[in-house]
């Protein structure tokens, strides 16, 4: 009777669900949109993915094979994929963003990855390199570049009113020109500290800059017209409003108050109220003489009329202290 066979010195068969597994990763491979390559530790092409080649617009793959990975980048490009060669091959993972032309001609926007693929040993025996192509994005993101530029330059020629962004923390993170020429602080003062800065001391003490950015947060803007405080401790009569910044899809990122200094605005219209009330004192109880009620016709205004208000101003003209108005007096018709 023969004896039986040496498990040890026998290949075992794949089994079907390892077989499935090749298969549906080779299916994946070939559906990904991700540039996918493996090369050897000089950086030459072993291999690449189906969507890689769609990716790279590659007619046909054999004539790039073998050919160096990192001589497909130019210039500064080129430095930074060698970069990443070596840093996959210390065991770590390269990584860069950069530019370069499909095989077709077309300009894109890859972000690249190198890590090894290690042997039984663990040591590095091949590289796997992952392009993704992030055209769309760096196209987005060099229009939002450019309206970011522009919206500054406005922001920044805007001197009579501040602009302040403030982020979830409550601290201060953007501070515009007319900030600058509104509180007295600077650009690199202002960065960093606590939006409470240009409150009042007696309304920071009772919270009022947290609950203004509460107030926005829950109603999307929040007005503020009162008065705040300078760097050089100068009181200024502020009239603007917090708002909240939100991303597309609703995330809260942070607040933007804009304001104007309307210190002069506020005084003058204070100078006027007391101006008005000094009017009215001196008005009430005077002789019914400056008030036209002793015409002879019941067509003239009197106190309880209210053409009374319109013609009170003007009558008050010239009128100080201790010193009655003229008596109307009715002009003689002539014959």
């Amino acid at each position: 009777m023969s004896s039986a066979p040496d498990p040890s010195h026998t290949a075992a068969a794949p089994s079907a669900p390892l077989l499935d597994d090749l298969a549906f990763l080779r299916r994946l491979m070939a559906a990904s949109t991700d540039c996918i390559k493996v090369l050897d530790l000089d950086a030459n092409l072993l291999a690449m993915n189906e969507g890689g080649q769609r990716s790279l617009e590659i007619v046909e793959l054999t004539p790039h094979l073998g050919t160096c990975w990192t001589g497909w980048w130019t210039g500064k490009n080129h430095d930074a994929a060698a970069a990443a060669v070596e840093a996959a091959k210390a065991g770590g993972t390269g990584h860069f963003i950069a530019g370069a032309d499909t095989f077709g001609g077309t300009a894109k926007w890859w972000d690249v990855t190198v890590t090894a693929i290690p042997d039984a040993s663990g040591r590095p025996e091949r590289l796997l390199s992952i392009s993704r192509d992030i055209t769309a994005q760096q196209v987005a993101f060099d229009v939002a570049a450019e309206r970011s530029d522009r919206l500054k330059s406005i922001i920044a020629s805007a001197q009579d009113y501040a602009v302040i962004s403030i982020g979830l923390d409550g601290r201060i993170d953007g501070w515009s020109t007319g900030a600058a020429h509104t509180f007295g602080w600077t650009e690199s003062q202002a960065i960093g500290q606590a939006f409470a800065m240009i409150w009042t001391p007696e309304d920071a003490s009772v919270g009022l800059p947290e609950r203004e950015l509460k107030k926005a947060e829950a109603q999307g803007a929040a007005p503020d017209n009162r008065w705040h405080e300078r760097i050089d401790g100068r009181r200024i009569f502020v009239v603007g409003s917090t708002r909240t910044v939100r991303s597309a899809d609703g995330r809260l990122l942070g607040y933007v108050k804009v304001c104007r200094d309307e210190t002069d605005r506020e005084a003058a219209g204070t100078a006027l109220a007391d101006v008005r009330r000094r009017l009215d004192a001196a008005l009430a109880g005077r002789s019914p003489r400056g008030c036209w009620n002793s015409a002879p016709t019941a067509s003239l205004p009197t106190r309880a009329c209210p053409v009374f208000s319109t013609f009170r101003p003007i009558m008050a003209r010239g009128c100080r202290p201790g010193i009655t108005p003229p008596p109307f007096t009715r002009p003689t018709s002539r014959r």
